[in-house]
């Protein structure tokens, strides 16, 4: 099946704080062609983001729920915009990792976002499939 026939559903495209350190951890999802992860550069009145933070987004793989996961991409990004904009996936004020080579022995997907730095930050996040 060619990757532009199914339609991308989007599981979690919300605000959330998170703490210094702190993580969120999506569901674990059953993709068919992608799975992907990222997050937006501006806020819901269109500021930019805090800066001088780093996010790391991690997608993982199960063979089953619950299951061991192994890493399959996972990179951290500044969230300085000027550093931002350089990034070769930057697109429309957003930082995205995906995965496209769906594995049938292990076909449950998680995404993780971690806030690296040593402050809280509130940002959006997307989880999405096709």
């Amino acid at each position: 099946m060619e990757y532009g026939l199914m339609s991308r559903q989007t599981y979690v495209n919300s605000y959330y704080t998170l703490p210094a350190g702190g993580s969120f951890n999506s569901y674990q999802y059953q993709p068919s062609i992608a799975f992907g992860t990222g997050f937006y550069y501006y806020n819901e009145d269109g500021t930019p983001i805090d800066s001088n933070h780093y996010i790391r987004l991690t997608i993982t793989n199960a063979a089953s729920i619950g299951g061991a996961e192994a890493t399959v991409k996972s990179a951290v990004f500044s969230t300085n915009i000027e550093v931002a904009q350089n990034y070769s996936n930057f697109s429309n004020g957003s930082i995205f990792l995906y995965a496209t080579d769906i594995s049938e022995s292990s076909p449950y997907y998680r995404a993780k976002i971690t806030n690296t730095s040593s402050t809280s930050i509130k940002v959006k996040i997307n989880v999405n499939m096709d």
